[in-house]
Formats: C-alpha cells, structure tokens, sequence
C-alpha cells in the first residue's frame, strides 16, 4: 500500500504465481473476453491469461480501475466509498489500466453482429 511505504519508507513488490494441475492442461486456445465493463477481478484474470500465454484477451479497453481498493465510510454521511490504494501491473510491468486486449474490437462500427465481441472471438479460434 502506498501508505505503508509513506510511513515505513519501504517498499513492498511481490509476484504471485499458481501452477499448473498435476495430470491436466488444456492444450486447445482459449479466448477471454471483455469490455469496458470487465473491472476488478475480472481484468485482474484477463491480464492473467495473457501474462502465462494460455489465453488470447479479445475485446475493447477494460474498466481500468486501476488497482485494489478499500472501502471507507465518510464519517458525516456514514456514505460509503470505495477509494483505490494499490496499483496492480502485468507481469511485463504494464499498469493493469493501460492493458489492452491483444485482439481488439472496435465497437463504433459493430454493425448488425449482435455481439461483435463473441464474433471476433469465434473468427480467432476459428482459425
């Protein structure tokens, strides 16, 4: 959190990594898809798939929300507000809010597909 490194002056990093399952990997392509509503741990497994090879991200920009967050009640209002703390990153060291998807759709001119997105995926794992 950025607050431990302003009260400790130290820096905290770490790379999470999950293995396999013994006896299974599925071998055929896999597509991920999103859009600008895929946030939060949504866009954390997408950048996932593309950090270990085993899935093409198909879609349009995510939500970008840039990272973990914590919830607070404002003190007056009892309102609360979730306020992002911790910025999370691909493995290749891209912020989570500038990934974008390896095929993207362009939904401005979409047309009469009625989810220009599954189409383009099905067209990638077609081939």
């Amino acid at each position: 959190m950025p607050s431990e490194e302003h009260e400790t002056g130290i820096h905290r990093s770490w790379l999470e990594l999950v293995s396999p399952r013994a006896g299974f990997v599925y071998e055929r392509p896999v597509a991920v898809l999103v859009d600008h509503w895929t946030g939060s741990m949504g866009e954390g497994l997408a950048i996932g798939f593309d950090g270990t090879g085993r899935g093409t991200v198909i879609g349009t920009p995510m939500a970008g929300l840039l990272g973990a967050t914590y919830r607070v009640t404002l003190p007056k209002t009892g309102i609360g507000v979730n306020v992002p703390t911790e910025r999370l990153y691909h493995v290749r060291g891209t912020p989570r809010e500038g990934f974008r998807p390896a095929v993207p759709v362009d939904l401005t001119g979409a047309g009469s597909e009625a989810d220009p997105i599954l189409a383009a995926a099905l067209r990638f794992l077609a081939k």
